[in-house]
């Protein structure tokens, strides 16, 4: 007999291996993914705190550089300090959506530690930054 030719046995017992090995393999690397990307979904969600719609004008100044994050369960408002564009992203980069004009009123949706996500009273929805120079804010 050839020594080049596995015998029937020999094959049949690494298909059985593969048979059993495989599927288990699989499954870990299939867990691996959806962990991976529930952190990244989790991670994303803790990044931006989810504000209420619904709010007032502001009418006081913030006293820092940054605008102070709304809190989560609190309705805000911004008050457009001087003509500030929407961006479609988070990023001084992105595509302009719309420009705030000075003395208009913005619904903050969503605020970052550098952004605010906003809609404004035509319906158009974006990113400026949460900086004082641009918008004073106001609980409700």
């Amino acid at each position: 007999m050839d020594a080049d030719i596995e015998s029937p046995e020999v094959s049949g017992t690494a298909v059985q291996l593969a048979r059993m090995v495989l599927p288990w393999v699989a499954l870990a690397v299939l867990l691996a993914v959806l962990w991976t990307i529930g952190n990244d979904f989790r991670r994303a969600q803790g990044a931006a705190s989810v504000v209420p719609r619904g709010s007032v004008v502001a009418s006081s100044t913030v006293a820092t550089s940054t605008a102070s994050a709304p809190a989560t369960g609190t309705v805000w408002a911004a008050k457009v300090q001087s003509d500030v564009p929407l961006r479609s992203r988070a990023d001084s980069a992105s595509e302009i959506v719309a420009t705030a004009r000075q003395g208009s009123s913005l619904t903050v949706l969503t605020s970052e530690a550098l952004w605010m996500r906003v809609k404004d009273s035509a319906g158009h929805i974006g990113w400026i930054p949460n900086d004082k120079k641009y918008i004073t804010l106001q609980a409700k």
